[in-house]
């Protein structure tokens, strides 16, 4: 009996098991006319698919030519509950392709049904859609449940006509997850998946619906790339949104929106979000670790005028990143009516409690304009705004780089053109949200129409410079205050830096922008306070930072003449020294002018400093045609020739081995001839040897000339090879064991790369790598060390 229970047991698992894969193999069910329902229609196949276990494909078979639009019963069509596929481009005459070049035939139409009615409504995981045209719905065009997984939205044309050119809006969202539930629903992609196949084909148009285009809750991993929302099919036609492009809520967290920079595709994963009433992107209530990037943000495809009112808002979110560290990764962020992006901490029907936006990362973008940053595309108040509603804050996070070593020279955005300042704070109508720790740094400022940064504004127009003199007041960043430039001064081959700051404060160079200083100056000035360019130099004030240190440590005092304002206070704060080579200030001129910003322990950052410019040389009492150095039988001959000499006594020749510290060799007496010819021999050069002749006038006044330098070592410095591909091999000799600082420089003086050595005494052969992302061109690169400085233009 046992032995035939066992019998009989194999041949019911047999006959279960045939029955399990013959059930669950994927069907097609073919949909051959526009009824309602019945055979052949959409939603009796709808209906079937879900009585049958495993992915099931719809596909379509109509006779005639379309567009075939179909209705659903007054009850909606069916919510679909099993895995599906909808495939719109099997329709013959349909075409999947480019938002231009697509042809659309299944066209899904709520129009005249009941208010509450979404065109599709997904229960199940692994469910797609393509090639459908879903319009006119009183709730979404297409409602995704909660707790599901692996839903995928491509190829289609959501809230338009079938061509994706006109409004056929949907009562509510294009695309929404159902607000109800709060189960996360995890990788939803909609748009280009980024696999390499067909991507470019595979972008919706989503636009015109009353509330949002996406809006997603409890997301996870959700992808939105290659889409146009809010923006027609040509990449021009103005169909936004009512409220706002994408809307992220109720913690949706480690969602992409754009493109995820894996070198697959890229170029088509940005979205272009441009024409919605109120937010190109809204990231709400602890929508966390979101990526934002690559996208263009109020700008069509064609980097036209595009505006949503606001680009891009942050509200009661943290942790997110809008922009990255590749090119590709950089947001177009302009053209919208208010701010390019804003932080903000508020009540707004919040549900979750989260009450703080903190550790967002805004970096590499360019913000009212886009790449190479030439056109003006300003917003129409700020590029980043930051603002803490009362009760609220907005709490340690960064527009530019977060100066970790490793990225940072990649992170600062580009922020310019906006029609009033580059970035601007406030702390609510009462003044009691908190507003700190916004770090500011390495960006490039320039064209705003007022300041470039600004602490302390009113909700439409800048308030001008701000500082907290008197350390009471409470408010952005604390109002830390700027920092002050009271002079620059040559010496040698470096700058002299001597100004005042807040006690351990960060100041970070600038040139200043050229359209500063204002004309005429604000009634007291006596200095423009404008923006910065170009990101120069990092150094702290009473400490060391990137091998330079400040020299003076010690306290003073300024007042409004030195500070350029019109403050009526006298300051009594640490001052600053800094003995800076002039290589590190590409393009500071005598006319461009340095600014800079504090920033303090905890992240706070300035305002952008009065703007002082380099020293104007006043003309020496002699006329040099000529100053030379030659090195011979291993002595340097020094060789300059003169004329117009007037009251001059002599020439002091003076020698420094590192361009910062000269001594003086010995004194040649003026001929006082017409044209003066005069020698002068260094028996025992250095290795590395800057010369300069102080000019001695009669009555003691002296100026300095031109530093000319001598290698008196064969083969000290070689940089190969030239042409390069990816790297470079660097060969030196140093008298002492230190570091040795590589800059890589554009032909328009931009600094794109620093790399830091540790150099051995004696001869040094070392790589510099990861130059292969460098585009075609010419480069300058310059080595910086103890005893060592040379500069080499290189061809990749």
């Amino acid at each position: 009996m046992k032995h035939l229970y066992s019998s009989y047991k194999r041949v019911f698992a047999a006959l279960l098991f045939f029955f399990i894969i013959t059930s669950t193999k994927a069907n097609t069910y073919w949909v051959t006319n526009t009824n309602v329902n019945g055979t052949g229609s959409l939603g009796d196949a709808i209906t079937q698919a879900n009585n049958h276990a495993g992915k099931d494909t719809i596909s379509f078979n109509i006779a005639g030519s379309g567009p075939f639009v179909f209705q659903p019963s007054l009850s909606g069509f069916p919510v679909i509950i099993d895995p599906l596929f909808i495939n719109g481009y099997s329709q013959p005459g349909s075409q999947p392709g480019t938002f231009t070049s697509r042809t659309i035939s299944i066209v899904i139409d709520g129009m005249g049904l009941p208010a509450y009615l979404s065109g599709l409504q997904i229960a199940s995981s692994n469910v797609e859609f393509a090639g459908l045209n879903i319009r006119n719905f009183g709730e979404s065009g297409i409602t995704i449940n909660g707790g599901l997984q692996n839903i995928s939205i491509w190829g289609s044309f959501i809230g338009t006509n079938e061509f994706g050119t006109t409004a056929a809006s949907n009562g509510r969202n294009g695309i929404r997850t159902s607000t109800g539930a709060t189960a996360s629903t995890w990788n939803i992609t909609i748009g280009t998946n980024g696999d390499g196949v067909q991507d470019a084909w595979e972008g919706n148009v989503i636009g015109a619906n009353l509330d949002n285009g996406i809006a997603l809750a409890f997301a996870r991993n959700a992808k939105i790339a290659g889409n146009y929302i809010g923006v027609g099919a040509s990449g021009a036609e103005a169909i936004g949104n009512s409220t706002a492009g994408i809307v992220l809520d109720k913690s949706s967290k480690n969602n992409l929106i754009g493109t995820d920079a894996n070198g697959t595709s890229d170029d088509v994963e940005g979205n272009v979000i441009g024409n919605n009433a109120k937010y190109g992107v809204w990231l709400y209530n602890s929508s966390d670790s979101n990526t934002v990037a690559g996208n263009k943000i109020g700008l069509d495809a064609a980097n036209n005028a595009a505006p949503n009112v606001m680009g891009v808002i942050v509200w009661n979110s943290s942790a997110n990143t809008i922009g990255g560290i590749e090119a590709v990764q950089a947001n177009s962020i302009g053209s919208n009516t208010k701010y390019g992006i804003k932080l903000q901490a508020g009540d707004y029907y919040a549900v979750l409690g989260g009450n703080t936006t903190q550790h967002n990362m805004i970096f590499n973008n360019f913000i009212g304009t886009f790449a190479p940053g030439v056109a003006d595309r300003g917003n129409g108040i700020f590029g980043v705004y930051a603002e803490a509603m009362s009760g609220y804050d907005v709490i340690n996070n960064w527009v530019g780089s977060d100066n970790n070593g490793t990225t940072d020279l990649r992170e600062g955005n580009v922020i310019a053109f906006n029609k009033q300042s580059g970035v601007s704070t406030y702390t609510g109508f009462a003044g009691t949200g908190k507003l700190t720790g916004l770090t500011i740094s390495r960006n490039r400022m320039y064209g705003n129409v007022e300041l470039g940064i600004d602490l302390k504004t009113d909700l439409t127009t800048g308030r001008g410079v701000s500082n907290n003199h008197s350390a009471s007041l409470t408010g952005p960043n604390n109002y830390i205050n700027a920092p002050v430039i009271f002079a620059i001064t040559e010496q040698g081959d470096n700058f002299v830096i001597n100004g005042f700051s807040d006690p351990g404060a960060i100041i970070e160079f600038y040139k200043a922008d050229g359209k500063h200083p204002s004309n005429p100056l604000p009634l007291g000035f006596t200095k423009s306070f404008g923006e910065g360019l170009i990101p120069y130099i990092r150094l702290k004030e009473d400490g060391d930072l990137d091998g330079y240190s400040d020299d003076l440590r010690i306290t003073g005092a300024y007042d409004k003449v030195l500070e350029g304002n019109n403050n009526p206070a006298t300051i009594t704060t640490n001052r600053f020294r800094f003995t800076i080579p002039k290589i590190l200030f590409p393009g500071l001129t005598t006319t461009t002018g340095l600014t800079a910003t504090a920033t303090d322990a905890d992240g706070n950052t300035s305002e952008f400093s009065g703007v002082v410019f380099p020293p104007v040389n006043a003309p020496l009492p002699v006329d040099f045609i000529s100053f030379k150095a030659v090195l011979s039988g291993g002595k340097a001959t020094l060789t300059w020739q003169t004329e117009n000499e007037v009251s001059n006594d002599h020439f002091d020749v003076e020698r420094s081995g590192d361009g910062r510290t000269f001594t003086k060799l010995g004194a040649v007496a003026a001929s006082h001839a017409p044209v003066g010819n005069y020698t002068f021999v260094d028996a025992s050069p250095l290795s590395n040897n800057y010369y300069r002749l102080k000019q001695v006038d009669i009555n003691g006044d002296f100026k300095y000339s031109k530093v000319v330098y001598l290698q008196a070592q064969a083969l000290q410095i070689q940089i190969s090879p030239n042409p390069f591909v990816d790297h470079v091999n660097l060969s030196y000799n140093l008298e002492n064991a230190g570091k040795v600082k590589v800059y890589v420089y554009d032909m328009v003086g931009r600094l794109i790369k620093q790399i830091d050595l540790q150099g051995n005494k004696g001869y040094n052969t070392q790589s510099v790598s990861s130059l292969g992302s460098l585009p075609s061109g010419q480069y300058v690169i310059r080595l910086v060390g103890d005893n060592l400085q040379t500069q080499v233009r290189l061809v990749k």
